[in-house]
């Protein structure tokens, strides 16, 4: 099984999407997308499931970066970018 990063890279070459696409379309921040792109971030539990709905990569597929991520980074959640009305 892949990675969840290599599942995104892969879902966002399908799509045509560049970063900046893609974080438009999930409403994260384009540093969060490169994060998560590199594989130097992981999406918390709400991000994840947030990803899952929209790209269908699964949670799951995000487990095995969790145990590294944790070693290489503190816990911070990823920013959405929510449009204030």
């Amino acid at each position: 099984m892949l990675s969840g990063s290599e599942q995104f890279k892969d879902w966002m070459r399908r799509r045509g999407f560049t970063q900046a696409d893609a974080g438009r379309y999930l409403e994260f921040d384009e540093p969060y997308v490169s994060g998560l792109v590199s594989g130097a971030r992981t999406p918390g539990l709400a991000n994840a499931i947030h990803i899952e709905r929209l790209t269908g990569i699964s949670v799951e597929a995000w487990a095995s970066e969790l145990d590294d991520s944790a070693k290489r980074q503190p816990a911070i959640a990823g920013k959405r970018n929510v449009a204030k009305g």
